[in-house]
């Protein structure tokens, strides 16, 4: 079998402080030794002592992007690994528009859609377009930041114009000031995928993710989080897929059944040094131990036609990195880069099987955003 399973990462948000309004001051003078009265103010008095106008009630945020890097080792999805290394040279164009609606002084209601093409010189069977639809609800307070999202993503292979995937992704997050740039955050989600991969595999499975992570915010500077990550997964894989003999018939090398638990550490820092430039940082460690059951044998349709069950254990070791500048230079264009690095080793209990990759993605590029 091909195919070496692994899991993509689910980085956590970064809270927003919501604004607080200055109440106008209310002062009276008590009628008393003085007969004359006070004098009226003044119009730049009158200015101050204006509150704030409220925030609109609709908003609007808009984004579009182009990208150009290197990928040394592509892969698609990352529930389902090359077989060999693919080494690529790419261009990537993205947009993203997300109205939202102030339903509450504290509560949103979002609707996100986004957009993305990806283009591999040189193998360019794999070139994917992605759209995405995120509904959202946001509560944002002095103390508390909570939201609720549900995500539909649809990957499509641009040469043959198919499906290549489809992912659900439902996420429930909040942050609590403790005191003062003190918070604490708990994120779940739930991520289901469905993965139509004709060359190498057939995958659907669900994930389940608790992240608990303490962080450190300062105004305008610096955000850093040191987080714990559980995954509880179950998936299951048709590998090796093939047409052959009788017409319409499917041969079935391998099925598969996978559970398995992941416990991940990560850091998280964002820094701006300047006003106009930000940069982000992240590194993460984990290992996942998996529990698997194959069947082998041949046969028609998608069920196995005989051969004998196997169960054995897995114990996957991963880890990543990446460093992201990013430098706002003119009215909502900024240019923007991404260095990032993955590894990850496979190895079967009692056995001397092992398997690793490794991937290196650079870009550079440039966005408009606004506001």
């Amino acid at each position: 079998m091909r195919t070496a399973l692994a899991l993509a990462l689910i980085t956590a948000a970064t809270p927003a402080l919501a604004q607080t309004t200055r109440p106008a001051p209310t002062s009276s003078r008590a009628a008393a030794s003085k007969p004359a009265a006070a004098p009226a103010p003044t119009e730049e008095e009158q200015e101050e002592e204006q509150p704030p106008p409220p925030p609109p009630r609709w908003t609007l945020e808009a984004s579009v992007g182009a990208t150009a890097g290197y990928n040394d080792n592509i892969s698609l999805t990352p529930l389902v690994r090359p077989g060999e290394q693919q080494a690529a040279w790419t261009t990537e164009v993205s947009g993203k528009v997300k109205p939202a609606l102030r339903l509450a002084p504290h509560l949103k209601a979002k609707l996100g859609y986004s957009f993305n093409q990806t283009i591999y010189y040189g193998h360019s069977e794999l070139d994917t377009q992605t759209h995405e639809l995120a509904p959202a609800l946001k509560w944002s307070s002095e103390r508390l930041d909570a939201s609720v999202s549900y995500g539909f993503q649809l990957h499509a292979l641009v040469p043959k114009n198919t499906l290549y995937s489809l992912e659900h992704v439902a996420k429930g997050s909040t942050e609590i000031l403790i005191k003062g740039p003190f918070y604490v955050g708990l994120d779940y989600t739930f991520h289901y995928y469905d993965v139509r991969d004709a060359e190498y595999a057939y995958l659907a499975g669900q994930i389940h993710t608790v992240e608990v992570y303490p962080e450190l915010y300062f105004e305008e500077k610096l955000t850093a989080y040191l987080g714990y990550k559980l995954e509880v997964a179950r998936l299951g894989v048709q590998a090796d897929r093939f047409q052959g003999g009788v017409q319409g018939q499917v041969n079935v090398d391998v099925l598969s059944a996978q559970s398995y638990n992941g416990h991940y550490a990560y850091l998280h820092l964002e820094w701006l040094p300047h006003p106009r430039l930000t940069l982000t940082l992240d590194a993460e460690l984990g290992r996942r131990s998996y529990f698997e059951s194959s069947v082998r044998g041949q046969g028609p349709g998608p069920g196995p036609g005989g051969g004998k069950q196997n169960a054995f254990a897995r114990v996957d070791t991963v880890f990543s990195a990446s460093f992201a500048p990013s430098f706002r230079f003119w009215r909502g264009f900024s240019v923007n880069g991404y260095f990032g690095y993955e590894k990850s080793s496979s190895s079967v209990r009692a056995t001397a099987l092992q398997s690793s990759y490794d991937n290196f993605v650079g870009t550079l590029g440039l966005s408009w955003e606004h506001p």
